[in-house]
């Protein structure tokens, strides 16, 4: 329970640029910095989308998180988006075709 509760209050807040390009595509670097820059965010993608946003927290003793850390090499080896990555939209509003220019 504690570990959970304690997970849940780490989650960061979804950054500006991911708001804006839902249905779209973003630049990877741009949205690495919006999470920390290159050694703080890892971005992992399936087919193009982004799946999802790593990042690395230290660990206090009894393994409860501390803060915010740069990743280890190990971890930030773990990225698997291009430079362009596509951005889901699940409003049925946005038209669902992204076009990669």
């Amino acid at each position: 329970h504690d570990y959970f509760s304690a997970a849940l209050d780490l989650l960061l807040p979804t950054p500006p640029l991911v708001k804006s390009g839902y249905g779209s595509v973003v630049n990877r670097d741009e949205l690495i910095k919006e999470y920390g820059g290159p050694s703080m965010a890892i971005v992992v993608c399936k087919a193009g989308f982004l799946s999802e946003v790593r990042v690395c927290f230290g660990k206090e003793e009894g393994g409860k998180p501390a803060d915010r850390m740069e990743c280890p090499g190990v971890v930030l080896n773990e990225g698997t988006c291009g430079e362009k990555i596509k951005i889901a939209s699940f409003d049925s509003s946005v038209d669902s075709v992204i076009k990669i220019d």
